[in-house]
């Protein structure tokens, strides 16, 4: 990969988040007006940014200490958000339907995922989940995965088991469980999946009966720092992804080079999610708890040309 230089526009912060209250934010969606909702992750919240600029709970969930809470997020041309909960109860682990009344519904099928991360539907209105790692099996635990949850209504259930989808149970990831698959974007009839640990990107066909094809891996790293967390797509196929242990928001251009569109010096600060919105502007979340001080938890706004 090549590093280019800083290619967006200056960073500005959407909301900025209390450290002392535990606030980091991890997932973050737009519904269909434009809404802007995260989640903060440790406390179970999913919260959405009013038009004031203020703040208010659309749903909470219960979270035991030794899990991550509240993760991705993605929503629906209804205006419904989606939420990957990893709770690790079994009252409230699974993936959640937040409708824009607060009422919320676990997904059928989707309380068996044992670490669901990250979320994204593809043209037809199918919901794919990330599982960072499976269950445990005796010392180990089983393949990380895509769930597929159908348009149809039908029970979610494991799409692809795959040993790319598998992390390594690094000591440098702060979590209990080993973290593969993480962040999830879709584009013409492919899934994207970054892994965590393996420091990969990965593509997925999407067949025309609408199994896995074999994934393959379009983006490597190697440096000790270059764990992948979130991506998204932009309409010409182009993947945007964050680095939190080196605080970088970064475009893979089609050539395979890489463009680092903000880093500390603008203001990123352990980044974990992304989204894009209307008129090319892409919205991370800092989730803050890295190694390294910096603008603290946060949610921002960066133009992409």
């Amino acid at each position: 990969m090549t590093d280019n230089s800083s290619a967006g526009n200056h960073p500005k912060i959407v909301i900025a988040l209390d450290r002392e209250k535990k606030e980091f934010p991890e997932g973050v969606a737009l519904d269909t007006a434009e809404n802007l909702y995260f989640s903060v992750a440790p406390l179970g919240q999913v919260r959405r940014i009013n038009p004031d600029g203020s703040q208010s709970i659309r749903a909470a969930f219960a979270i035991a200490p030794a899990c991550t809470g509240v993760l991705g997020l993605t929503s629906d041309a209804a205006g419904n958000i989606y939420a990957a909960v990893f709770s690790g109860l079994p009252e409230s682990n699974g993936v959640w339907q937040i409708q824009p009344d607060k009422t919320k519904e676990r997904l059928p099928g989707s309380e068996h995922i044992f670490f669901p991360n990250a979320a994204v539907f593809d043209e037809n209105d199918n919901l794919y989940i990330t599982e960072s790692t499976g269950p445990p099996i005796g010392s180990s635990f089983e393949l990380g995965a895509v769930w597929k949850f159908p348009h149809d209504g039908k029970l979610a259930e494991p799409w692809l088991r795959h040993q790319y989808l598998t992390g390594t149970n690094s000591p440098l990831v702060p979590a209990p469980v080993p973290v593969g698959a993480n962040g999830i974007a879709y584009h013409e009839h492919h899934l994207f999946v970054a892994n965590t640990e393996k420091k990969q990107v990965l593509r997925i066909p999407i067949q025309e009966d609408g199994t896995a094809g074999d994934p393959t891996i379009v983006a490597k790293f190697q440096g000790k720092f270059d764990f992948l967390d979130g991506i998204a797509c932009d309409e010409a196929g182009a993947l945007y992804i964050v680095f939190p242990g080196r605080n970088e928001v970064a475009k893979i251009e089609h050539e395979n080079s890489l463009t680092i569109l903000a880093s500390a010096a603008d203001g990123i600060d352990f980044p974990a999610s992304l989204a894009f919105g209307r008129e090319g502007n892409l919205y991370v979340t800092n989730f803050a708890t890295g190694p390294f001080p910096g603008a603290g938890p946060s949610v921002i706004r960066i133009g992409v040309p």
